[in-house]
């Protein structure tokens, strides 16, 4: 049956004969036909196709041919065998209701078997295939079923059933299951909460706590009980306090309430009924917490650690082409070069920096003091003050603004040494490497300034070559031979007084000439000049006073004269002229601005002012007002000086003026008003510092102006003929306010020093944190709890750790030096410890440049989370490790800072890889716990782990374990604190976080050979909660008192935010109630978010607390420091 059968004519034949022996073949020329099949040709066959499904008996007749014309019939007899057909399973599908049964009998037509079917009419049964997933499927042979979807669940379920014709035939369908989503009345349980005797309105009681299997909106209200003496709230069903102080424990200890919980559900709302039980906590009351007035937070308030310093300014520019350059400094977390680009149509060069202004920190307070351009490139010419000394940085940079790292150490090259050194101004000189040999000669940066002796100021020069080298210099004072390796630093009269190089240009090929202030003996400021010329090697350089320093007295003795710039004329043959620029005082007291003009030979040219001398009374008022020149070009295109300076007459104003180099007059005719074009800044006092001269003669001209007690940066702009530039510019005049970016500030660690000078002042190490780097900020604090202005203008220094870096912690060696220690992100995330002076100064015998970085161990990302010093002077530090999986992880290194190889070989030790150390102690024999938390089973245990100094796990502790790990309460447990107490057992203070209640601070109590002290608690361990009844509290840090106790501070919640919180834990492991009342307090100094992260203890009565106060989306977290006292 249903098989096609082939009939060869060899075999129809092979019966067949023929009396006369002729050949017999077969005719097809009409294919013979059949009843219950069809017949086919192929070939030399016959294919016979029964029909679908028939069986039974069939015939067919066939013509043979003998070849003679003659055709005979032949007859073939076929035999359908029977053959089984498989059954055919329909799908089903059905649809009902959430929570209700689907049952299908046997007499149901629509059971299972009521859409399949079988070709015979075979008796079908039935069996499971694949079962349902969302329910429970009982089913028959017959067809009939039971499904039971799981409570609560909706949507789509299935299953699939064989069904069996009992002859072999088997066929599968899938049932499709649709369970309509009902709506669910809210689940809640009889719940108890309690509360304080004292609670006020609005305190927290409790939060209900209730389920909706759909997530519908809730809505809650008091429906019976004691609805007077509490509220809840709508949305959260947070039970509150009603009324002022409603509740008395005396008069009744216990009150209820029914809650009714609403829900918004389709297509009929629910709702639910429950009672809540409140107790009434007694309070018998004691010493009262208080603030110390005028100390830390309640004389300063919150501070904001990186929008504190607005002091900017512009202080030199350079043209160069089409574009102006301007330097200066602006106040980020710490001064930083700033540099502005502008084209000479006024407007920001945006292929410069970014929108044409570039920022670059080097990790101290930076100042830009110069700037020179060679070859395109820029060389910024920085003052670095890192808290102790000032040296000189020479910074290369593209036109772009990016740095060229192929100059000098990846594009900076800074002076070492360790004096306070100053530059004034810059110019680029092509002079000899080697003194005295011109094959030598290269394009040099050439900065003149001061050095700062013990008694007295010198000059300071300063030589780099455009490849970041310094150059050594030989100079003659009188003919005698001075050399200086590598910069020139000169007592220009050699008596012992105050010298300093304002000024600097270059003359001729290979000549810098100098022009400064210098204190005479007479105790008045004269000027200088001097011509350093290193292409002479014996120092024959006969001009200008055989390149001796010369001064000049231009207003006579005891009057100040000044240096503001210079510049001047090649008159050719190797002549030429110098114009010093500047102040000086007058007979009649009024300072008014000066040009001194002087050849190759030192002397004055007398047709030049009067006898090279002209003064200018800037605001045409004999004996009023004063002024001074500040910046200087001369213009060999008109031959005209351009100058810029300062007018004060009664406020300070920049102005501009052209001189004629001829008689040293002023051009009154054809520039400005009267020959001076004066700016006035509506925001206060304004300074011109510097000025650069485009191709046009166009001045540019850095510098600031006063806004209060701030500053803001300027630019001035004029004409060549004294017309203010105003394409771009208002009045000539462009201002740029900057303030550092808020940052949100959290304080890691606050300490009271104990040596040297700051003895008794407080120290505070924070992270700064503006979004796109961390800053680490130490800010100290004196003895009265008031910003320590001998520490940094403000208090506030930034500690340089790569680019950004996090604090964990602080302490203070006994040296008086601290270890900083945290981690620094640069590629991946690295441990850090690094040593500082009291002056926030990085140690540079310390580690490498004072730093010891995890960065060679080769792991993915480690971090540091505490550190510690042992007896030994060693440095302890603990936290996690990341090869692949994370693990825990203590670090040793020797008080140099590098790893000790005594504490297990390679200086560190890795732990398991399902623990973490966030907290260290160290015992009197230099072994080390360390704590953290271990998961175990989803949950997270607290766990300690004893290990000798050796670097070995200590077995003997805790009967032969080397670890004690314990569940405190039922939640995620970590460690924060441990430490010693005066019978040296072991208190580890941390937290227990607990998923369906209150968060709190757990403690365990160990003694120092890891059991459990059943004197506390009685098992050794407890968890407290210090925040009103249901609501999260955590301890950040902790200490130990003389009695024992445990004093922990932190936040605690209530009404949606959290507050500062300082708490008492006694010896035997409950809550100090006579401390403030009921054990802790809950202090409200912030009106938003609060936190405490460090403690001090003064005394048992008398705590420092440093922590940080949310202020608002801008400013985040500001940090704050307070004295409390028990009274």
């Amino acid at each position: 049956e249903d098989e096609p059968l082939t009939i060869t004519f060899a075999s129809l034949l092979a019966n067949d004969n023929d009396i006369d022996g002729d050949t017999l073949t077969l005719d097809t020329s009409a294919i013979p036909t059949a009843t219950k099949g069809v017949l086919t040709l192929s070939g030399a066959s016959f294919i016979y196709t029964p029909t679908a499904n028939v069986n039974g008996t069939d015939t067919f007749t066939y013509k043979i041919d003998d070849g003679s014309g003659t055709l005979v019939d032949g007859t073939v007899n076929l035999t359908i065998n029977a053959v089984n057909d498989a059954p055919v399973a329909g799908v089903d599908s059905y649809t009902f209701d959430e929570d209700v049964t689907l049952a299908k009998l046997v007499s149901d037509g629509d059971n299972l078997l009521g859409n399949d079917t079988d070709e015979e009419n075979d008796t079908l049964t039935i069996t499971l295939d694949t079962d349902a997933i969302n329910g429970t499927l009982t089913l028959g042979s017959d067809g009939s079923f039971s499904y039971v979807p799981d409570a609560n669940f909706n949507g789509a379920d299935s299953f699939v059933y064989q069904v069996d014709d009992g002859n072999g035939g088997t066929d599968t369908a899938t049932v499709n299951l649709t369970i309509q989503a009902v709506n669910d009345a809210p689940q809640a349980s009889p719940q108890t909460f309690s509360v304080f005797e004292n609670g006020n309105d609005g305190d927290v009681v409790g939060t209900v706590v209730v389920s909706d299997i759909e997530g519908d909106t809730l809505a809650f209200s008091l429906t019976a009980g004691d609805t007077g003496l509490f509220q809840i709230d709508a949305a959260s069903g947070e039970i509150t306090v009603k009324g002022s102080y409603p509740l008395d424990y005396e008069t009744n200890i216990q009150h209820t309430v029914t809650v009714t919980i609403d829900d918004d559900g389709a297509p009929i709302a629910e709702s639910k009924d429950v009672v809540i039980t409140i107790d009434v906590t007694d309070i018998p009351g004691d010493a009262v917490l208080g603030e110390t007035a005028g100390f830390g937070r309640a004389a300063l308030g919150s501070l904001e650690l990186t929008s504190i310093k607005t002091q900017p300014q512009l202080n030199k520019s350079v043209t160069v082409g089409s574009k102006v350059y301007f330097i200066g400094s602006i106040d980020n977390v710490d001064k930083d070069v700033y540099v502005v680009a502008y084209n000479d149509d006024s407007t920001l060069d945006a292929t410069f920096g970014t929108n044409g202004k570039q920022t670059f920190d080097l990790g101290a307070e930076e100042y830009g003091k110069a700037i020179v351009e060679i070859e395109g490139n820029l060389y910024l010419v920085i003052d670095r003050d890192d808290g102790t000394y000032t040296e000189i940085c020479f910074l290369k940079v593209d036109s772009t603004g990016n740095v060229v790292t192929a100059f000098a150490d990846n594009g900076l090259r800074c002076t070492t040494e360790q004096k306070i050194l100053t530059i004034n101004d810059a110019v680029d000189i092509v002079v000899p490497a080697v003194q005295g040999n011109a094959a030598t000669e290269i394009a040099t940066i050439f900065a003149v300034g001061k050095v700062q002796g013990v008694t007295d100021d010198d000059l300071l020069v300063i030589r780099v070559d455009k490849g970041g080298n310094f150059q050594a210099s030989t100079t003659f004072v009188n003919n005698v031979e001075v050399v200086y390796s590598p910069h020139i630093m000169l007592d220009i009269t050699g008596l012992g007084l105050d010298d300093e190089g304002i000024a600097v240009y270059n003359p001729h090929n290979n000549e810098a000439m100098i022009a400064g202030n210098v204190l005479t003996a007479d105790g008045d400021y004269d000027i200088f000049a001097w011509i350093f010329n290193p292409k002479n090697a014996d120092g024959n350089y006969v001009k200008f006073n055989s390149s001796t320093p010369v001064t000049y007295d231009i207003g006579g003795i005891g009057a100040d004269d000044k240096v503001g710039g210079i510049d001047g004329e090649n008159t050719g043959a190797g002549e030429h002229t110098a114009h010093i620029a500047g102040s000086t005082v007058l007979a009649s007291g009024e300072q008014d601005a000066f040009i001194f003009e002087v050849d190759s030979y030192a002397a004055p040219v007398a047709a030049f002012g009067s006898s090279g001398i002209a003064i200018f009374d800037v605001d045409g008022v004999a004996s009023t007002g004063s002024s001074e020149f500040t910046g200087y070009e001369y213009d060999y295109s008109s031959g005209n000086l351009y100058l810029t300076g300062n007018l004060f007459d009664g406020k300070s104003k920049p102005f501009t003026t052209r001189v004629f180099a001829a008689d040293g007059t002023v051009d009154s005719t054809n520039y400005g008003i009267n020959g001076y074009k004066t700016f006035n800044y509506a925001s206060g006092n304004a300074y011109a510092l510097g000025m650069s001269l485009d191709s046009v003669q166009t001045m540019w001209i850095p510098g600031y102006a006063e806004s209060g007690t701030d500053k803001i940066m300027t630019i001035s702009s004029v004409d060549n003929i004294g017309v203010s530039n105003d394409i771009q510019f208002v009045n000539g005049q462009q201002t740029f306010t900057h303030s550092s970016t808020a940052s949100d500030d959290i304080v890691a660690q606050v300490i009271q020093i104990q040596d040297l000078a700051q003895q008794g002042k407080f120290l505070v190490a924070s992270t700064a944190d503006n979004v796109s780097n961390k800053s680490i900020i130490l800010t100290r604090f004196t003895s009265a709890g008031l910003l320590d202005t001998s520490f940094d203008t403000d208090g506030h220094k930034q500690l340089k750790i790569g680019t950004s870096a996090e604090v964990k912690g602080l302490f203070e060696l006994a040296d008086g030096k601290y270890i900083v220690y945290g981690n620094v992100t640069e590629a991946a995330d690295n441990g850090f410890i690094a040593r500082i002076d009291q002056n926030g100064v990085l140690d540079s015998a310390f580690a490498t440049d004072g730093i010891y970085t995890t960065s060679a161990l080769g792991a993915t990302n480690i971090h540091f989370n505490q550190a510690k010093e042992d007896s030994a002077g060693n440095l302890v530090a603990v936290g996690n490790y990341d090869i692949g999986s994370k693990s825990a992880f203590v670090l040793r290194l020797t008080s140099a800072g590098v790893l000790d190889t005594i504490f297990n070989t390679q200086g560190y030790v890795v732990g398991a890889n399902t623990d973490d150390y966030f907290a260290v102690e160290i015992d009197a024999s230099n072994n080390i716990y360390a704590g953290g938390n271990r998961i175990s089973g989803g949950q997270d245990m607290l766990l300690i782990k004893y290990i000798a100094t050796d670097g070995a796990v200590d077995s003997t502790f805790n009967s032969n374990v080397g670890e004690l790990v314990v569940d405190v309460a039922g939640g995620d447990n970590n460690v924060e604190f441990i430490g010693f107490d005066s019978s040296n057992n072991l208190y580890l203070v941390g937290n227990d976080l607990v998923t369906l209640s209150d968060d709190r601070v757990a403690v365990v109590k160990i003694s120092s050979t890891g059991a459990l002290d059943n004197s506390f608690s009685s098992n050794g361990k407890a968890s407290f909660s210090m925040a009103p009844i249901t609501a999260d509290s955590g301890m950040t840090s902790a200490a130990i008192d003389t009695n024992d106790n445990i004093v922990v501070v932190g936040f605690s919640d209530a009404l949606g935010s959290s507050r500062h919180m300082i708490g008492r834990i006694t010896s035997t492991g409950t809550i100090d109630n006579s401390f403030d009342f009921n054990g802790y307090s809950r202090v409200n100094t912030c009106s938003n978010t609060a936190q405490l992260e460090s403690l001090i203890l003064l005394n048992n009565s008398s705590f420092i607390v440093a922590g940080q106060c949310y202020i608002d989306g801008t400013f985040g977290n500001n940090i704050d420091l307070s004295h409390y006292q028990l009274n």
